[in-house]
């Protein structure tokens, strides 16, 4: 498998690796938070988490994954 000039596959790895692993754990906290926080603002935390937890999270993965790959691979 071809990789582009000036990467290698245990940097590429090591990129995804971390980032998953983050992407993991701040997703597991704002699952756990939200809804805690919208039961304190007295919103009915089953309306609010379900919609805003997977836009959340969707966003935060790809700010994760981006931004692992730019400080590993100097994208």
């Amino acid at each position: 498998m071809p990789v582009p000039a000036g990467f290698s596959l245990d940097k590429i790895g090591l990129a995804i690796a971390l980032a998953l692993s983050l992407q993991v754990v701040t997703a597991t906290l704002i699952g756990a938070l939200l809804p805690l926080g919208a039961a304190r603002m007295k919103w009915d935390p089953a309306v609010v988490a379900s919609p805003a937890l997977t836009t959340i999270v969707d966003i935060t993965g790809l700010l994760i994954y981006f931004t692992t790959a730019k400080i590993l691979l100097g994208i």
